[in-house]
């Protein structure tokens, strides 16, 4: 309001209209129930708009999703159109979901993780990262091998995850951090090079002393890493 209208108005200032109380942050975690109520009533956008409190109930949805005779509308469709509609927002919770033992509901849990990735590329990579980490220490399913290659096209900022994953006694888990800690050696030798160096100078160095098979296993991951390191910095002219 300018002075002018300050003034016609006699000194004081309208009351503007209060707006409406966001759903997003601090809301209660929406109730499966709910959620079905919702969905049931093609309230699809109020569900994207309670925000993180609306992603356990969508989790749910999707790893307990039954087809019924009455023709229900909340399904895994559903759950996994909204889940990617939520984006980055909903993959922490996500990452948490894959801890599960039903096989089945891991691979729609990582399915969702790729979908919300896909379409929401570039945004808090660091987040993404260490969330396709995890689904590597799964069981093993089809979603690995887009994981992988996802953690190579982020590069950089998934080299500290895939390294602790690296490191784990889950061998798929570690395999797969190698496999991909190796093509992202070719575009980032030093950076790679340099996490291996800071492992073996520091926290690794009192668990690189003990010798056993899985520390073997370790020594030649680590070994053919600096390798591909070595001959990607070769190839720029540069050396470790």
């Amino acid at each position: 309001m300018t002075l002018r209208q300050k003034a016609r108005d006699g000194g004081k200032i309208a009351p503007t209209a209060r707006p409406a109380e966001p759903l997003i942050e601090g809301a209660s975690p929406l109730t499966l129930e709910r959620l079905r109520m919702l969905l049931d009533a093609g309230r699809k956008d109020e569900v994207v708009a309670i925000g993180k409190a609306a992603v356990p109930a969508l989790i749910k949805l999707l790893i307990f999703s039954r087809d019924t005779d009455e023709g229900e509308l909340c399904n895994k469709d559903d759950a996994m159109y909204l889940l990617k509609k939520m984006g980055v927002i909903a993959i922490p919770e996500l990452s948490k979901a894959l801890s599960t033992r039903n096989d089945d509901a891991r691979d729609d849990i990582a399915k969702a993780i790729i979908a919300i990735v896909h379409s929401s590329w570039g945004k808090n990579d660091e987040v993404i990262a260490s969330a396709l980490v995890r689904i590597l220490g799964t069981t093993y399913t089809p979603t690995h091998h887009e994981s992988i290659k996802i953690l190579v096209k982020i590069g950089a900022p998934a080299i500290p995850p895939l390294f602790n994953a690296l490191l784990s006694r889950n061998a798929t888990e570690a395999q797969c951090a190698s496999d991909a800690l190796g093509k992202i050696a070719k575009k980032h030798p030093k950076e790679v090079a340099s996490a291996i160096a800071d492992y073996v100078n520091g926290r690794g160095g009192d668990n690189l002393a003990v010798t056993d098979t899985e520390t073997g296993e370790l020594f030649k991951r680590l070994d053919v890493l600096m390798r591909k390191c070595a001959k990607a910095m070769k190839k720029c002219g540069e050396g470790i």
